[in-house]
């Protein structure tokens, strides 16, 4: 029997969007005048660093939030994805043939081909593998961001007519069908669990920006720098700890409730 997928990871997800927006939304005004050069010639040197350190902290979290966003929204439609699987799944398990039945299955189709293209972040795919990776940079590794596969977007497709290692659901021939439809339950199932993966290394990497707040806030900025640059950083990403904490509980818990199933 098809294995209804659930929104294990939305939790920790919706916790790194809010992080990931509010850190967006904020001025850069203060960094930038921490990062400005200072009157005595001798920190001149010490601050083009410094602005270099802030500028990637800021580009990292633009990228984290695009990758909040992406697994958003991949996870959102494979639960719908998921729902019309279970139709069709019920459709095949009846083992009947008729035109009603053939009509059913044919709106499964349909809807599931409709939820798997039009799963997409400002115009790209996000459940085809497209990559929306966090290059590595001062907050040290790299972040793959990337879901599924071009079966999977096609999933409906390759239901319908076959190919790919998957033969297509013929009614008349209820064994043959319920193996496409549990070759298409992996799809989904190993979907989730890249994003429960994915979501994971994001909690990671908001600790590790967290930890670089330390270093933006050195003795190479004067009091008032420091006084500057600490508050507004770590106002953006204050959330970030907690959010990491949920990420590792809820993801892990999602990886092997997937597995198990």
């Amino acid at each position: 029997m098809v294995v209804q997928l659930t929104t294990n990871t939305n939790p920790s997800l919706l916790a790194m969007q809010q992080t990931a927006q509010s850190a967006a939304t904020r001025k850069t005004e203060s960094l930038q005048q921490a990062a400005a050069p200072s009157r005595v010639d001798s920190l001149d040197l010490r601050a083009n660093p410094l602005a270099t350190k802030i500028g990637q902290t800021h580009q990292t979290l633009h990228e984290a939030q695009r990758g909040v966003e992406v697994l958003r929204v991949a996870n959102e439609n494979l639960d719908i994805a998921a729902q019309h699987l279970e139709w069709i799944h019920s459709v095949v398990a009846a083992g009947k043939s008729d035109p009603s039945a053939r009509l059913a299955l044919a709106d499964g189709l349909a809807q599931l081909d409709q939820t798997l293209h039009g799963a997409r972040y400002q115009g790209e795919a996000v459940l085809d593998g497209t990559d929306f990776s966090i290059a590595p940079g001062a907050h040290g590794a790299g972040v793959t961001i990337a879901v599924g596969s071009p079966d999977l977007r096609d999933l409906a497709s390759l239901l319908a007519t076959g190919g790919r290692g998957i033969a297509a659901i013929n009614l008349d021939d209820k064994a043959a069908s319920m193996k496409s439809v549990e070759h298409a339950d992996l799809l989904l199932s190993h979907a989730k669990i890249q994003i429960a993966a994915q979501t994971f290394a994001l909690g990671g990497l908001f600790n590790s920006l967290t930890g670089n707040l330390d270093e933006i806030g050195g003795p190479a900025m004067t009091p008032d720098q420091a006084g500057a640059a600490t508050q507004s950083t770590q106002s953006s990403i204050t959330a970030a700890p907690q959010a990491a904490t949920a990420a590792h509980s809820i993801s892990t818990a999602a990886a092997e409730n997937l597995l198990m199933n």
